[in-house]
């Protein structure tokens, strides 16, 4: 992350408006998307219990909740794309400036075609570590932590299935994956 930010540093300073709206808007979408799933429990159990009197709240709240995290999610979306152009922009911009200074011995060892290769393909392959790599990871962290609460409050026999499940998945797919490839 360090060589990442180093890189970057430059970037995060002129675009911090856009990278701390995308940490908010990927915050506020794990936490809409951990809420949706309390919010339909509570609407399912109004109508086994045959509940009527909240289940009008409940049903307009799930369904307003639903649309708040699929606007999140489509602004999400757009402000990443933005963020993620404008990051690899700033890093070809970069390369650009730092060709001419090349000594003409370097130039002619690596040749056009290796510069054209760093413009067009090496630099948008680091399109994902601008800022999501780093913010999908330290969400999900705290995404992962809050289940695990939850499930611990819900029922502790259902939390230990689901984590044998986890080492049960984990186990099995390391021994088949590498007969796959």
């Amino acid at each position: 992350m360090k060589v990442v930010y180093r890189v970057y540093k430059g970037f995060y300073k002129y675009a911090t408006v856009q990278v701390l709206l995308l940490i908010l808007l990927t915050v506020l979408q794990k936490s809409v998307g951990f809420v949706i799933p309390l919010n339909l429990q509570a609407l399912i159990d109004n109508v086994v219990y045959m509940e009527g009197s909240s289940l009008k709240v409940l049903a307009g709240g799930t369904i307003a909740l639903c649309l708040i995290f699929n606007l999140i999610l489509s602004l999400r979306y757009y402000v990443q794309k933005t963020v993620e152009t404008r990051g690899v922009n700033y890093l070809k911009e970069l390369v650009l400036n730092r060709i001419p200074l090349l000594r003409f011995e370097i130039w002619q060892q690596n040749g056009a075609g290796f510069y054209n290769q760093l413009l067009s393909g090496d630099i948008e392959a680091t399109r994902g570590l601008i800022v999501q790599d780093f913010v999908t990871f330290a969400t999900n962290i705290v995404y992962v932590v809050s289940v695990f609460y939850y499930m611990l409050s819900v029922s502790m026999e259902l939390c230990i299935l689901v984590l044998l499940s986890l080492v049960v998945m984990a186990v099995s797919s390391a021994k088949v994956l590498p007969a796959i490839e």
